[in-house]
């Protein structure tokens, strides 16, 4: 079953890769790297299950294409996210049912923080499916 989750992700990786060279969101997929810091052999890699996407690849694609990290990681939702709800305040539901505004660095140390959680969660799920 991991393995199954980390091709689906890379494949996804991949796939929005494509996609922004395809729409001429970046012109090449060497422009893609140096976008997201990364090596072009680093997307090679990911592409024939040699490597993973990290966490940082994740962050990056959030803040540079506005690639939504639950697509990426989950395959739920939209790809993208509306570029007009992207904006220098942030406003979210907290569960009380209170609505907070805060900085984009802020979301994006708490979407980094959740994507963290969710891996630890991912791999404690993994340990518990070998057993």
């Amino acid at each position: 079953m991991s393995s199954t989750l980390k091709i689906s992700v890379n494949q996804r990786f991949i796939e929005i890769s494509k996609s922004l060279v395809k729409s001429k969101k970046v012109k090449t997929l060497n422009e893609f790297c140096q976008t997201l810091g990364i090596h072009p052999q680093i997307v090679s890699d990911i592409k024939h299950d040699k490597r993973s996407v990290t966490l940082e690849m994740l962050s990056n694609l959030y803040r540079h294409f506005l690639v939504s990290p639950i697509f990426v990681i989950e395959g739920i939702g939209s790809t993208f996210l509306n570029p007009t709800e992207h904006t220098t305040d942030k406003v979210t539901l907290e569960p009380e049912g209170r609505f907070v505004k805060g900085s984009t660095e802020d979301l994006i140390k708490e979407l980094e923080e959740n994507i963290a959680s969710s891996s630890v969660l991912l791999s404690q799920l993994k340990m518990k499916l070998k057993n």
